[in-house]
């Protein structure tokens, strides 16, 4: 341990005790307080003034102290990681690096021969660069600190000019508004997080060196904008695939963007990235005006499917879509007809639903005309997530994203393993965003990733396995 960790945890361990040392007086007074209230039938409003800011007070610093711990421990959790990665780097190092001479091999008098004149050795070459594939890189710019994401988007919100372009959680007038956005992901991005401040850094700026942010809307006058814009991005990507992504319940327009950028940064998808925003409310509490409004989105999805695939030069289209989003894109789904689609259209080719807030049965009736519409359809589902839980309990049916459904076009992936926020919801952006890549870049199937098959009476589904349960990508 170095001696910047060691004063390090002086200081920790430090703000701890006097953390426990403040809860222990405050929780006393009161206690005390509060007996003295019970013990006389008439108290002084000061006492019952005094009990109550002592309770307030407990309970605030209660938080900050629960927050506190939890940021050390994450913190603490992190740097366990990168050492652990480091140190298995350099045991690889190790073992690949060439063998030592024996000293037999080695010509051990250090003066020179004969008529020769002693010189410094010549300098190492430079080492040679590093072999094998290079990454591919998402579509946008590389600035300081960070790398802005161009992301391109259609949505049906209504639209509100003032004082700044911004699209509200409002239905707009039924006729589908295309634009792009610009998203930073900092340099200090983690894969699967969307780095935003913390609720009780007051001081916290916008940084886009720091944080998620949507740094600037263009909203484009026509739908030939759109087109022509898309073709000359994709041109300049040398690259022929678009994905699509479909935000589910409790989303307002700038979170969706911010989550299709971290998707398009983590995945490194090459092509062009663009999001469809239904007019859901962005409200806990509004759940049952969400169901209504992905309702009414439906046909403006089909709308946009058929002009992504017909219209904008792409080859390859790739589709995610999440929670109750997936009602939009199953129902777009059940009636698509690729024959009905001119020459020269793309295909649809990777399509993931992830954790898919529909009716089970509703799913299985629509998902019978799946087959044949798309390369691979993958599902994943989890018994952990507790949004689809509380779905179920709303509705007193199963879900689709919370139980085992099984059809015949449909890879269901059992995540019940993987653990992520409090609500287990948005497993799909980070624990499971290296199998979603290996969905997207390189098509691989269930098997091929390292997923174990289980069968069941009326088929088979796969449970997902962590990167120890496979002994290692594959």
């Amino acid at each position: 341990m170095g001696t910047g960790e060691f004063v390090f945890s002086i200081v920790v361990l430090l703000a701890i005790s006097v953390f426990v040392v403040l809860l222990w007086l405050l929780g006393k007074w009161s206690f005390l307080l509060f007996k003295r209230i019970l013990d006389k039938p008439r108290v002084p409003r000061r006492t019952a003034v005094a009990a109550v800011v002592a309770t307030v007070l407990l309970a605030a610093l209660s938080l900050t102290f629960w927050t506190f711990s939890r940021k050390i421990v994450q913190e603490v959790g992190r740097e366990v990681n990168r050492r652990v990665s480091v140190g298995e780097g350099l045991n690889e190092l190790e073992s690949s690096s060439e063998p030592t001479p024996s000293t037999g091999d080695l010509d051990l008098d250090p003066s020179p021969p004969p008529d020769v004149n002693p010189t410094l050795p010549p300098p190492a070459p430079p080492p040679p660069p590093p072999q094998g594939p290079v990454p591919p890189r998402p579509v946008g710019s590389q600035r300081a600190g960070y790398f802005a994401c161009q992301i391109f988007f259609a949505t049906n919100r209504a639209v509100r000019r003032e004082p700044l372009t911004r699209f509200a959680s409002e239905r707009g007038d039924g006729e589908l508004i295309y634009g792009s956005v610009e998203v930073s992901i900092p340099g200090i991005h983690e894969p699967g997080r969307i780095e935003s401040p913390e609720w009780w850094r007051f001081w916290a700026t916008d940084d886009a060196a720091e944080y998620v942010l949507v740094l600037s809307t263009d909203v484009f006058g026509s739908r030939q904008m759109f087109e022509a814009e898309v073709e000359a991005v994709l041109a300049e990507a040398g690259r022929d695939d678009v994905l699509l992504f479909v935000h589910g319940y409790n989303v307002e327009f700038e979170e969706a963007a911010k989550r299709t950028a971290q998707l398009t940064y983590d995945l490194r998808f090459p092509g062009v990235p663009m999001f469809f925003s239904w007019p859901s409310r962005g409200e806990v509490d509004a759940y049952p005006a969400d169901e209504a409004s992905v309702e009414w989105s439906v046909p403006h999805f089909q709308k946009l499917l058929r002009f992504v695939l017909t219209e904008v030069g792409a080859r390859r289209v790739h589709i995610i879509a999440h929670s109750m989003g997936n009602r939009a894109l199953v129902r777009a789904l059940s009636t698509f007809d690729r024959d009905e689609l001119p020459p020269g259209s793309a295909e649809l080719r990777q399509i993931v639903l992830a954790a898919p807030d529909i009716d089970a049965g509703v799913f299985k009736q629509l998902a019978a005309s799946f087959p044949g519409k798309a390369e691979r359809i993958t599902l994943y589902t989890s018994r952990q997530d507790k949004a689809i839980l509380a779905s179920m309990s709303f509705h007193r049916y199963p879900r689709a994203g919370g139980s085992i459904v099984v059809v015949p076009g449909v890879d269901t992936i059992d995540a019940s393993v993987v653990q992520t926020d409090f609500l287990s919801h948005s497993y799909y952006g980070d624990s499971i965003i290296s199998d979603i890549a290996k969905i997207i870049r390189r098509e691989l199937s269930p098997e091929q990733r390292g997923h174990r098959m289980r069968p069941i009476s009326n088929g088979v589904y796969w449970e997902y396995l962590h990167l120890g349960d496979r002994g290692g990508w594959h």
